[in-house]
């Protein structure tokens, strides 16, 4: 009785409390897993509501989720209640604009602005840059914090070499730049 009790236990208290879990989204018949490299598994990821469902659709093969979820009771999926932020693997590698900067994303956590010069980046004058990026219906929502300002944009992916990004200013709203980006050829 003491086991079965112990048991009752467990399994409530695992799933009344949700945990952070991060990994890289992997499909299989167009349904989304998440893998998690510290346990060598994937789990099936699940909406706990209709638009956190949506949003997880809106995830490609090879892009990073950091989620807030609970595992089933047969520890094959996951409910997720909430996407704390997710990394697109698309936006990862060098871009171009035609503001004569080079903005190259190293992870799905920062990335920094250096000078263009032709086709060259020159990696003596860099700004680095720290940013999340969340879900939104519409597109995908940027915060960005710099050494001394912090942006909000929204970005859309136009394919594997094309980039936008409005940038708002945080406090006013106002939209203070547009960026068109170009892949560079890696």
């Amino acid at each position: 009785m003491k086991k079965l009790f112990f048991a009752l236990v467990l399994f409530f208290f695992q799933t009344a409390i949700a945990l952070q879990f991060d990994g890289d989204i992997v499909r299989v018949n167009n349904k989304n897993y998440i893998y998690l490299k510290s346990e060598n598994k994937k789990y099936l990821l699940m909406g706990a509501s209709p638009i956190v469902a949506m949003y997880l659709n809106k995830l490609n093969e090879g892009d990073f989720v950091s989620v807030e979820a609970n595992k089933t009771s047969n520890f094959t999926a996951m409910n997720v209640n909430t996407i704390n932020y997710v990394g697109l693997r698309d936006l990862l590698g060098t871009w171009t604009a035609d503001d004569q900067f080079c903005y190259t994303f190293n992870s799905h956590t920062d990335f920094s602005i250096s000078t263009q010069i032709g086709k060259t980046c020159l990696v003596n004058q860099i700004d680095d840059y720290t940013y999340l990026i969340n879900p939104n219906s519409q597109q995908w929502v940027m915060l960005v914090a710099g050494k001394f300002n912090s942006f909000v944009g929204d970005v859309s992916i136009n394919g594997k070499r094309n980039v936008e990004i409005d940038l708002y200013d945080s406090q006013t709203g106002a939209i203070i730049r547009h960026l068109s980006l170009k892949k560079v050829s890696e």
